[in-house]
């Protein structure tokens, strides 16, 4: 089970701020399969953040359950992304041993979200897995 430490955290903290500059993502948390939080970045003032955090986390366990049952079914490989798209906004789910999962309310700026975490989202792994970074020449800095 993937666990974070006081250095991981800043450098995965500078990334999901970054996330959010360059998208019109709203939330941004790092999370374990069971639904702890790794890390977490909101720009959201309004709404408290303690109860993003707890809908994010919910949400984890059971669509993370549904994508790997439907890949397995249709024989698709392992999960690696999940989008949610609703009339007022959208969720994204990256998925790996750990899940990076963003929302936002404009739609018509999701392909460029869904490009952004794409680039930065290796960024994130590498922090975990440095060997795997530096075998696969992943700069994890910002």
């Amino acid at each position: 089970m993937i666990e974070i430490n006081q250095n991981q955290y800043r450098l995965v903290l500078k990334i999901l701020q970054k996330i959010t500059l360059e998208t019109t993502i709203q939330n941004l948390a790092l999370l374990k399969y069971d639904g702890t939080i790794l890390a977490f970045f909101s720009e959201v003032v309004e709404k408290d953040s303690l109860e993003i955090q707890a809908a994010i986390s919910a949400m984890i366990s059971s669509i993370s359950s549904s994508a790997l049952m439907v890949c397995e079914r249709l024989k698709y490989g392992d999960p690696r992304e999940v989008i949610i798209r609703g009339s007022e906004g959208y969720t994204i789910f990256f998925i790996s041993e750990f899940i990076l999962v963003g929302g936002g309310d404009d739609i018509k700026t999701l392909g460029i979200t869904k490009r952004v975490l794409n680039f930065y989202f290796p960024k994130i792994y590498g922090i975990f897995y440095p060997d795997w970074a530096k075998k696969n020449k992943i700069n994890t800095s910002i």
